[in-house]
């Protein structure tokens, strides 16, 4: 993993994974879409709910609050970023990293897969 500034950000491939950074604290999960002249559009993996409107965004979640009712995520909504702050920092995940993030999640599922056949 490093830490990059804005514009270093602005000139990686489309399919980086990579976090915002502040110092001492690294936020979210996100990869990385096309770059435009100052901005880039990016998919969010543990934030975005698969809903049509953000109205059904709001219901979907206050459904799963008030009544524990499982929703799905839309892990190929990719929106724009929209903040032109060069001062912003981001955490820049190596193919290592996502190697182990993937190795990560493949033995959670191997948790889950045990669980179900009991």
């Amino acid at each position: 993993m490093r830490i990059v500034n804005r514009k270093e950000f602005l000139h990686l491939p489309s399919g980086t994974v990579y976090s915002r950074f502040q110092p001492m604290m690294i936020e979210g999960l996100m990869v990385k879409g096309d770059s435009l002249s100052n901005d880039w559009t990016y998919s969010n993996l543990i934030e975005d709910v698969d809903a049509n409107s953000s109205e059904e965004f709001s219901n979907i979640l206050l459904d799963a609050m008030d009544n524990g009712t499982s929703f799905s995520m839309d892990l190929e909504c990719y929106g724009r970023d929209g903040s032109y702050d060069d001062s912003s920092m981001f955490a820049i995940y190596d193919r290592d990293d996502v190697e182990r993030l993937v190795d990560r999640l493949q033995s959670i599922l191997r948790s889950y897969q045990k669980e179900e056949q009991k």
